[in-house]
């Protein structure tokens, strides 16, 4: 599925991580794209507008990880797009059920962040980490999955 919105999220998503690799050495860009594929899908089964969930995946991760602000978003996309993104950004001190509780406030974040931990657990990419970092990992992805109840 193509649309302006997702051409432009795939754009900033790209730009914004440009050079930053992932815990296995590889381009990062490649979570959020792996993300927007389960996203897609997820929502097609839950009746989602998947272009919405395609955009905020490949955005996921952009305020938190990146220079991109939410004032920049906010000219690109819709409010809803960026409420989402937002929902899915971890604050500083914020604890995990506070930040799992958000999310789970909407329903686009959620379906998003579900896809989020079912890329971040494929066991392919488990398989890469050292065996202490799989293993943290592993608890914290169980603990936001019941959190989240996803």
């Amino acid at each position: 599925m193509r649309s302006i919105t997702v051409k432009l999220a795939k754009m900033i998503a790209t730009e914004a991580h440009e050079g930053q690799r992932d815990k296995n050495d590889k381009p990062y860009i490649g979570h959020p794209g792996r993300v927007a594929k389960y996203a897609e899908a997820l929502a097609e089964e839950k009746g989602i507008n998947p272009v919405n969930a395609i955009a905020v995946a490949w955005l996921h991760d952009v305020l938190e990880d990146t220079q991109v602000t939410k004032k920049q978003l906010s000219h690109e996309f819709p409010r809803e797009i960026v409420k989402a993104v937002e929902d899915l950004t971890h604050q500083q001190q914020e604890t995990l059920e506070d930040y799992c509780a958000r999310i789970k406030r909407n329903e686009l974040a959620l379906l998003v962040k579900k896809a989020d931990i079912q890329d971040n657990t494929n066991p392919e990419r488990m398989a890469g980490l050292d065996e202490e970092t799989r293993l943290r990992l592993t608890d914290k992805y169980q603990r936001m999955s019941r959190l989240l109840a996803v």
